[in-house]
């Protein structure tokens, strides 16, 4: 939630997938590229798995990596 000098927990706002939201965050902020959140609610990023990227950020899921080349967990692109 963006609000501020919440009382209760009523007042806060979903935190969306694709996005994380720290422990008394007032904003949800992006999952990085190479990372992910499949559901909401959550508090950090997963790295994409070997085999997989992710190229954008706040992204809910992974690609799968191209033909010939190599992913490593956490992936930003597809390597040669």
């Amino acid at each position: 939630s963006s609000a501020t000098n919440l009382v209760a927990a009523g007042g806060c706002t979903d935190c969306p997938a694709g996005h994380f939201c720290p422990p008394q965050s007032t904003q949800p902020s992006p999952c990085a590229p190479g990372t992910f959140t499949a559901s909401e609610e959550q508090s950090i990023c997963q790295y994409c798995p070997a085999g997989q990227y992710q190229n954008a950020s706040g992204a809910t899921e992974c690609k799968t990596c191209d033909a010939g080349h190599y992913c490593a967990a956490g992936a930003s692109a597809p390597l040669p």
